[in-house]
């Protein structure tokens, strides 16, 4: 089980690496060595995740990525979800989490156009701190110049963790 655990951080390190790797040659290629859209290239190796937070998000979109590495800054957060294949999509539609079956969600793509965050320690009843991070998110992705949607803006169904790509 060890070896697993390792290899799954591993990999998520890898993929923050890389992520890290392609935002500083798009600074090289605008000119600017220091910011990418006016953010810091080193929010992600500030990042306090545990490993398998590390490891769901690494299964995200890369702007996902650097999102969440800026919202952790504000509130400590945990990664409950990244990408979501055919049997936990369909588990969660029948546990009435998702109002998708699988290949609908944006969760389902690869990589994953949507991440649910709780903040850490999580307590699913605490909505006022879900809100609080929902502010942080929005507020953020703004700044860095990326288009999200929130569950907790929608109407019908409030998903508190969940962000994705608009």
């Amino acid at each position: 089980m060890r070896k697993i655990y390792y290899i799954t951080g591993g990999i998520a390190f890898a993929v923050v690496l890389a992520t890290l790797l392609v935002l500083d040659w798009l600074n090289k290629r605008a000119g600017d060595r220091n910011t990418y859209k006016n953010v810091k290239i080193d929010a992600m190796k500030n990042s306090t995740f545990s490993a398998q937070s590390l490891a769901r998000l690494g299964t995200c979109h890369p702007s996902l990525q650097l999102l969440a590495c800026e919202i952790l800054k504000e509130m400590d957060i945990a990664v409950v979800y990244g990408y979501r294949g055919e049997a936990e999509q369909n588990a969660a539609y029948a546990a009435g989490t998702s109002k998708l079956q699988f290949p609908r969600s944006k969760h389902n793509a690869s990589p994953s156009n949507a991440v649910d965050l709780a903040p850490y320690p999580i307590d699913w009843n605490d909505i006022a701190r879900f809100e609080q991070m929902g502010r942080i998110a929005k507020e953020k992705a703004a700044m860095l110049g990326i288009a999200i949607k929130w569950g907790g803006d929608w109407m019908a169904f409030k998903d508190y963790p969940h962000i994705e790509l608009a």
